[in-house]
């Protein structure tokens, strides 16, 4: 499953200031050494310049990043099935209507002679079943 990213806020926020990130704190989650890449490339294809991504708060995992913008901390990036349930609750709104796929991709890896066990194979169903009709009301 291919990444696909947002940037989301609370509705309040996203009300404010409509296309100004710089007076909002903008949310990063650390990936390598450069934790600004996953903005500046939402940030390229929203076509939007001059916005500083050098500041703000960085977390070391997206679910963090994901819970201080419910808290209205400020915007972060965020893969779309990360916060699909935040999405659906309201909680999140994304701060315009851009998405770009990501770099990353989410795998099901197995042992490469490991046959595949009834439970496996119940599994795999239920994951792809998951990823084609996510489930809402959560």
């Amino acid at each position: 499953m291919q990444e696909s990213h947002i940037a989301v806020c609370v509705p309040q926020l996203r009300r404010r200031h409509a296309q100004d990130l710089n007076r909002q704190v903008l949310l990063h989650v650390l990936w390598g050494d450069d934790h600004f890449h996953t903005w500046n490339h939402w940030l390229s294809a929203a076509g939007i310049e001059g916005v500083k991504t050098s500041g703000g708060l960085a977390f070391d995992l997206l679910e963090l990043a994901i819970h201080a913008a419910v808290n209205a901390v400020g915007v972060t990036i965020a893969d779309r099935h990360m916060v699909e349930r935040e999405l659906e609750k309201g909680e999140l709104v994304p701060r315009l209507d851009v998405e770009v796929m990501g770099h990353c991709s989410y795998w099901l890896a197995t042992r490469p002679h490991q046959t595949e066990s009834a439970s496996l194979k119940l599994f795999r169903h239920w994951l792809a079943q998951e990823i084609e009709d996510p489930p809402t009301g959560l």
